[in-house]
């Protein structure tokens, strides 16, 4: 995994992707290996190493892993710290991409049925606030 981690880390765009795919792979190991339900410590740990944008992406990718693995609670662990790092977010680039991975997460997530009613104010705002900007926002009349 060292040699994305580098990479990932000076060019996030080109290679985060690929590290999400070499996270998720690991979690799985470690799980199968009796390691840790719900996350990799290691993970976690490549994760923090990243600025707000690429980590959101990373924990939405988690979140999604989590959710098809049908560990409800870690996976909207993960869609939470994923949101909450989309909406701290400054650098242009990353700021749609971000919140695009969010959204579409909590959107899968509500269509695969959350039954979970504290997870209806979270997607509702991984859905609404995180929207593009102008897209889905309130207007109020004048």
């Amino acid at each position: 995994m060292a040699h994305l981690r580098a990479p990932a880390l000076e060019d996030p765009g080109a290679f985060v992707s690929d590290l999400a795919r070499s996270l998720n792979n690991l979690s799985e190991r470690e799980e199968d290996a009796g390691g840790p339900p719900g996350g990799s410590p290691i993970a976690d740990r490549v994760i923090a190493e990243f600025a707000a944008g690429p980590a959101a992406e990373l924990l939405a990718a988690r979140a999604r892993l989590r959710w098809l693995d049908d560990d409800r609670p870690n996976a909207l662990g993960y869609l939470r710290s994923a949101a909450y790092e989309a909406q701290r977010t400054e650098d242009p680039e990353w700021t749609g991409r971000a919140r695009v991975a969010v959204r579409t997460t909590a959107q899968g997530i509500r269509e695969e049925g959350a039954e979970d009613p504290s997870s209806t104010g979270l997607l509702q705002y991984a859905e609404i606030l995180l929207a593009p900007r102008g897209a889905g926002q309130l207007t109020f009349p004048s």
